[in-house]
C-alpha cells in the first residue's frame, strides 16, 4: 500500500507546482503594463500603390491603447503630397512579442504639381492593420496597411464634381524605430 501511495503523491506535487509556477508566471506577464513610446522613421508605398513614401512619426501606447502621429511625404514625377496622420490605436494582445494592431484616424494633406500652380487640400478617415516585426530594446520595426477613404478636397482645385474621391487611398508602409 505504502509503494502504491508513493506515485500519486509524487504526481499532486509535481501538478500543485506545476501550476503555482504557471500561475506566477501568467500573473506577472498578465498584470505588467506594457509602455511604449518611440520615434520611427517609415518608407512605403501609396496612396495608389504606385507612389514612393517616406516619413517620421511618434508611436505612444499602454497596454491595449495607444495614438500614433506622423508626417508622411510621397512624390512621383511631378506631383507631390504632404500628409499629417493622427491615429488611435487598439492592440488586442499587448502580451505578446510580436502583436498585431488596429488604428483609426484621420489624415489631412497638401498636394501640388512640379510648378506649384495650385495646391489641393485633403481631408479623410483613416484605418489601419498592422503588425510589429521586431519589439526589443535596441529598436521596434513594423508593417501596416492603410487605407483612407473617402477623402474629400478643397476649392482650389478640383479633384471630383463633388469634390470627393470616392475610391479608398491605399498605403503599405515598414517603420522602424529610431
Amino acid at each position: 500500500m505504502n509503494k502504491n501511495i508513493l506515485p500519486i503523491v509524487l504526481f499532486f506535487f509535481i501538478l500543485a507546482n506545476s501550476v503555482h509556477a504557471q500561475s506566477e508566471f501568467y500573473d506577472e506577464v498578465l498584470t505588467r503594463p506594457r509602455t511604449t513610446s518611440f520615434n520611427y522613421w517609415n518608407v512605403g508605398v501609396g496612396p495608389l500603390l504606385l507612389i514612393p513614401n517616406v516619413g517620421i512619426g511618434h508611436r505612444y501606447y499602454q497596454d491595449q491603447f495607444g495614438f500614433d502621429v506622423s508626417l508622411n511625404f510621397g512624390s512621383v514625377y511631378y506631383v507631390s503630397s504632404l500628409q499629417l496622420i493622427a491615429n488611435a490605436l487598439y492592440i488586442p494582445n499587448p502580451h505578446v512579442e510580436r502583436p498585431w494592431y488596429f488604428g483609426l484616424g484621420g489624415a489631412l494633406g497638401v498636394g501640388t504639381d512640379y510648378k506649384f500652380s495650385g495646391a489641393i487640400v485633403t481631408a479623410s478617415p483613416n484605418f489601419l492593420i498592422g503588425k510589429e516585426l521586431t519589439n526589443n530594446n535596441d529598436y521596434k520595426s513594423f508593417v501596416e496597411a492603410q487605407i483612407q477613404f473617402p477623402t474629400w478636397g478643397s476649392k482650389a482645385r478640383k479633384i471630383s464634381k463633388n469634390l470627393r474621391v470616392d475610391f479608398p487611398l491605399m498605403y503599405v508602409k515598414y517603420g522602424r524605430s529610431f
